[in-house]
């Protein structure tokens, strides 16, 4: 496997998708970050409140990730530091892919074992339930299959 720095944009894009999903829902038992949360008994609103810390928090994971791929050349494939800009949020899907990507980049070393990783991990899951369950085929679908 290897790994690789996701980009600035990616990760804002992530930091602007969380923050979309805390604040655009009737209920939070609605949303993914609740299930998350409750999974892993970590508090990531308190992070979205401050999208520019999240967006640290998600580099500085990236980072150790690389660290344990490349111990020699880690500092090499860092070159940026990470800026936060505030972005418009991605739709589901694209948000679900740039989480998967960046959780892929971060499968070195002990990263997989954090609670963050665990945490957008979870989120993943939720993403892809409300995304499956909004569906026009999902809605056409038999709910179970009478003879």
């Amino acid at each position: 496997m290897s790994a690789f720095m996701v980009s600035d944009k990616t990760i804002n894009r992530i930091v602007a998708g969380l923050e979309r999903m805390s604040r655009n829902t009737p209920s939070p038992r609605d949303y993914p970050l609740y299930y998350a949360r409750e999974a892993a008994g970590f508090d990531l609103e308190k992070y979205i409140k401050t999208p520019a810390a999240l967006g640290q928090k998600i580099a500085e994971m990236n980072i150790r990730a690389i660290q344990a791929r490349y111990p020699e050349k880690w500092e090499a494939m860092v070159i940026d530091t990470y800026q936060y800009k505030s972005l418009l949020s991605p739709s589901p899907m694209q948000l679900y892919k740039h989480i998967r990507c960046l959780l892929y980049q971060c499968s070195e070393g002990d990263v997989p074992n954090e609670i963050f990783f665990g945490v957008l991990n979870a989120i993943t899951d939720q993403i892809a339930y409300w995304i499956v369950t909004e569906s026009k085929e999902y809605e056409e679908a038999e709910w179970d299959a009478h003879e």
